[in-house]
C-alpha cells in the first residue's frame, strides 16, 4: 500500500521547502565539516 502519490510527495516537498526557506538563517555560515581521516592525520602528525 502506498502511503502516498507522486502528487502529495510533490506537495509534501514544495510545503518542507516553503518551511526550511522560512527558518533558515541566511547570515549564518557552515563550516566546512571535517573528514574522519583529518583527526588520523592529525594524531599521525604528533608521532
Amino acid at each position: 500500500m502506498i502511503h502516498f502519490n507522486s502528487e502529495a510527495l510533490c506537495e509534501f516537498g514544495l510545503r518542507y521547502f516553503e518551511k526550511f526557506e522560512a527558518l533558515r538563517d541566511p547570515n549564518k555560515i557552515f563550516l566546512k565539516k571535517a573528514h574522519p581521516d583529518d583527526a588520523l592525520r592529525t594524531e599521525l602528525e604528533k608521532l
